[in-house]
């Protein structure tokens, strides 16, 4: 699949919750929110902390250094302090293969 690279199966998310995954293209922060598989950027766009040890809660991603909060399906902040918005990623499925754009 050009343009995209192969981070695992379903089954390595369970409903509720995010991974960081690999790609030839850079770290990606996997999330799976009810069923539905999304892909951004893993740092916030506030100081750089990783989100992967941060909270999803709800729709939402909240960072753990100093509370900015991303919305999962676009990337949109929510709450500051961060005021640029998380780059989100396609994420496709093929034969139970999660397929991210690079």
């Amino acid at each position: 699949m050009d343009g995209f690279a192969k981070v695992g199966n379903t089954s390595i998310l369970t409903p509720g919750t995010m991974k960081l995954v690999r790609t030839p293209g850079g770290k990606r922060l996997l999330v799976n929110l009810r069923g539905k598989y999304y892909a951004l950027a893993p740092e916030c766009t506030h100081q750089g902390c990783s989100l992967v040890e941060g909270k999803l809660e709800g729709d939402s991603i909240i960072c753990f250094c100093h509370f900015a909060e991303f919305k999962v399906t676009t990337g949109q902040v929510m709450q500051g302090p961060a005021e640029e918005p998380l780059r989100s990623f396609e994420v496709r499925i093929e034969d139970s293969e999660l397929w991210v754009a690079l």
